[in-house]
């Protein structure tokens, strides 16, 4: 998770800021904002229901905007961070003639690429048609593998689940991470629970692929079959996922496998071959769901290579529709944000940009955001604040008559152990080789997608930096 890629992390900036910045102030009343009492539900007694009592006025008065999926206090704290974070990103972009590579420039023409509508929708899906022709050039199980391979380096994760973490039994060292993957839908019940919302989910899903595929170029006859097409092998995906019961054992999760326990796994993929082309170099891999693989091995085998082009093609649609033409976010959102997540309304595109840079060049925009929100007074006045905390904290461990002396002894070792991130990191991520232009969201995305997974697979078999954010 990157330092900035947490709203909790900008939130607490602007209120730290607010509070290191600004002369202290007293406890406010109830009328003037510090303490609501406004939504208390005096006809409910507090020693019946107290969730009721402070809540029950709230909970009947407000509603959720149309464009958020929530609201209370940390939606709010959100908004505001967006907003300086707007802030932030527009002063970015006015700079004129900003020296390439610098925060400014990188900043600024994310922002703009991602804020130029115009030039995202005269694109249409030009920009998937490279793709789509390397779809179309395969002719067999081991173009397709190397087809999925390359494209999780460029952030179109297809199939199966890559990632670089710590190793759950070894938490001071980083392993590469395969994961089951491959379907549209949140997780394998929805392809086969029978009750009415799931069936409806299901529709749904069929009518945005039936849409996508319309949109470049199925007419609606082949478009319908193509849909049908996908769902039918992402079912057959899902039938090798592990449930959401199985996910939650982690035992059951962790499987350390060698070169000749991936190939038993799953004889017919070529994990030497596969490792080679995603720039892996390590002996030992996690497999997090291992019949997935086995699974997903005589699925490729067992299915006509043609039959996977259209699912291909669908995936990296859907990997993307937001850095396409509005068609094509129109389509996505409706499916993806309204019908799964209960979005009724875009969010206002400024929002979404300042979303896409914090997200992607989190520890840029983050070096601009803290000059102006957070800067080194603000940081040191809570570092003292913090020092204080712990130094009255270990006085109060050294004065319990009821802990022993080696029990305060090790108590003390905790305390002194927490590693203090306040703010902002001591040391920024660099971003050195990656390229960023105005006129290109698109390709903005690849290169982003592209440079955190080489900075991710550099650290497989390292040590855990835990300094970073």
């Amino acid at each position: 998770m990157s330092t900035f890629y947490s709203w909790t992390f900008l939130g607490l900036s602007l209120v730290l800021c607010s509070q290191c910045k600004n002369e202290p102030t007293v406890a406010k009343n109830a009328d003037s904002g510090y303490l609501d009492i406004h939504h208390i539900d005096t006809t409910v007694s507090p020693g019946d229901n107290y969730f009721k009592y402070v809540n029950e006025t709230w909970n009947k008065t407000t509603t959720i905007p149309s464009t958020e999926v929530g609201v209370g206090s940390f939606f709010d704290l959100q908004t505001k961070s967006e907003e300086a974070l707007l802030e932030v990103c527009k002063e970015a972009a006015a700079v004129k003639d900003a020296a390439p590579g610098s925060l400014e420039q990188r900043v600024g023409d994310l922002y703009t690429s991602i804020m130029d509508t115009a030039a995202i929708e005269a694109k249409g899906f030009n920009p998937l048609k490279p793709i789509f022709e390397r779809i179309d050039q395969i002719k067999n199980q081991d173009d397709l593998i190397a087809f999925a391979s390359l494209q999780q380096i460029n952030g179109n994760n297809i199939l199966f689940g890559f990632s670089v973490n710590p190793d759950d039994k070894n938490s001071s060292k980083n392993i590469a991470q395969f994961l089951q993957g491959g379907i549209g839908l949140p997780d394998r019940d929805y392809y086969f629970r029978s009750d009415e919302q799931s069936k409806a989910v299901r529709v749904a899903y069929h009518t945005y692929l039936k849409k996508i595929f319309m949109l470049i170029g199925d007419d609606s006859t082949k478009a319908m079959a193509h849909a049908d097409e996908v769902i039918r092998l992402e079912s057959n995906i899902a039938k090798g996922h592990f449930t959401n019961v199985e996910l939650r054992d982690p035992q059951k999760n962790y499987n350390k496998y060698g070169a000749g326990q991936l190939q038993k796994m799953s004889p017919g993929l070529d994990w030497n071959k596969l490792k080679s082309q995603m720039l892996i170099k390590t002996d030992s891999l996690m497999i997090g769901q291992p019949s997935f693989f086995t699974s997903l091995d005589k699925l490729i085998k067992a299915t006509p290579v043609d039959q996977w082009k259209p699912y291909l093609k669908a995936t990296t649609v859907s990997n993307s529709y937001n850095s396409l033409s509005k068609a094509f976010a129109d389509a996505g959102f409706e499916f993806f944000q309204k019908t799964l997540s209960g979005r009724q309304e875009p969010q206002p595109r400024w929002k979404y940009a300042a979303n896409v840079v914090d997200s992607r060049i989190g520890d840029l925009s983050g070096q601009l955001y803290v000059k102006k929100h957070f800067d080194a007074k603000a940081k040191a006045r809570m570092t003292e604040l913090i020092d204080n905390l712990t130094a009255t904290y270990g006085d109060h461990i050294k004065s319990l008559e009821w802990m022993s002396e080696i029990t305060k002894t090790k108590a003390l070792e905790k305390l002194a152990a927490i590693t203090r991130k306040i703010g902002y990191p001591d040391k920024w991520k660099t971003y050195d080789s990656l390229v960023i232009t105005k006129n290109d969201y698109f390709q903005n995305r690849i290169n982003t997608d592209r440079n955190a997974y080489f900075k991710a697979i550099a650290k497989i078999d390292q040590p855990v930096d835990k300094t970073e954010w």
